[in-house]
């Protein structure tokens, strides 16, 4: 996975998409393999009886990370942009400026 972020680093402007799409199956791949290995150490460290519940639980907590990452990042990024544009265009309705970021048609 580091060999995917430190790759990611590098892309600019002028980035050819084929590196941008091969990067982002290298760091994909090492992800992938990272976000399995709970899943071994679970049915290795737990009984056989067990073992349903601890890949329940490990299924769950992957979901909730995602869900918390997405929603913080929302709060981090997208918030922030709202209220700086709202000071540029101080006449723009705030609706119009939240349809702009999420990209949705606004005629």
């Amino acid at each position: 996975m580091l060999t995917g972020s430190a790759l990611m680093y590098t892309v600019n402007p002028e980035t050819s998409a084929a590196r941008i799409y091969a990067y982002t199956i290298i760091f994909g791949f090492m992800f992938g393999c990272i976000q399995q290995t709970g899943h071994a150490v679970a049915q290795a460290a737990h009984p056989l009886e067990k073992t349903f519940v601890t890949i329940g639980l490990i299924n769950f907590a992957q979901i909730i990370s995602v869900v918390c990452a997405l929603s913080i990042s929302n709060a981090v990024f997208l918030n922030p942009c709202q209220n700086g544009i709202l000071n540029i265009l101080p006449n723009m309705p705030f609706e119009t400026i939240q349809q702009a970021i999420s990209g949705s048609d606004s005629s």
